[in-house]
């Protein structure tokens, strides 16, 4: 529901989150995430699949190895009988020694993937993601200037507007507008204002005598206060 503004996407640490290896604050962290950009959300999954699709071609490998070392295995046998005088225990110690090395390769793979600490990707995510709690809070909202063909007019016009405020995502206060304007982190409602100039298409939200620029229809980003 609502896109994080990074066009970076770590990974790396999706990887380490399905295996299990994020603790303590890391965890929390990439969980709210999670929760509140489906966009991460859905690049976690697809993570996930990769990381499986991966995991089912090295056992398609490893099957393909096997039957043609078995292959080789009874073209050994057969020229053993054409010629007895020959020593036959070398090719079939060489044939054990390359399963031996397929079989270990195979399974470091595996517990790569799937192995940490008690833990497994099946554990990893139990519940399913639910989205952010939302507070509804009306705010005073402010017209200034007149714009009478957009419905506009006179000045300093106050009315009500109802925006949504979820709990913090990061150490920073951020911003998502749209048709409804989204705040994340802590804020004094009674200190909220939102104010639209017509004239230059132009909001402004603002909190305790700062003032925030705003943009619609822009991923979520992090609120700037006007220098």
């Amino acid at each position: 529901m609502i896109p994080e503004n990074e066009k970076y996407v770590d990974t790396a640490l999706i990887e380490q989150y399905w295996l299990g290896r994020l603790q303590g604050e890391d965890l929390q962290n990439f969980t709210i995430r999670m929760k509140a950009d489906i966009a991460f959300y859905q690049e976690v999954m697809l993570q996930k699949t990769i990381m499986e699709q991966a995991t089912e071609v090295g056992r398609e490998d490893m099957r393909r190895e096997l039957k043609q070392m078995h292959q080789r295995l009874g073209l050994s046998g057969i020229q053993a009988k054409e010629a007895p005088t020959r020593q036959i225990h070398f090719p079939y110690l060489a044939v054990a020694a390359s399963i031996l090395i397929l079989l270990l390769s195979t399974a470091v793979l595996y517990f790569s993937y799937f192995k940490q600490s008690g833990t497994g990707p099946s554990t990893a995510v139990v519940q399913p993601v639910q989205p952010l709690p939302a507070q509804q809070v009306k705010i005073r909202f402010q017209v200034i200037g007149g714009a009478p063909d957009m419905g506009f007019s006179g000045i300093d016009k106050d009315s009500l507007t109802t925006i949504l405020l979820y709990p913090a995502v990061s150490s920073s206060p951020a911003y998502q507008f749209d048709d409804t304007l989204h705040l994340f982190g802590e804020f004094s409602t009674q200190q909220l204002r939102l104010q639209y100039n017509p004239e230059k298409e132009q909001y402004i939200l603002f909190s305790d005598s700062m003032a925030y620029p705003l943009q619609r229809y822009q991923p979520r980003q992090t609120l700037q206060p006007t220098p």
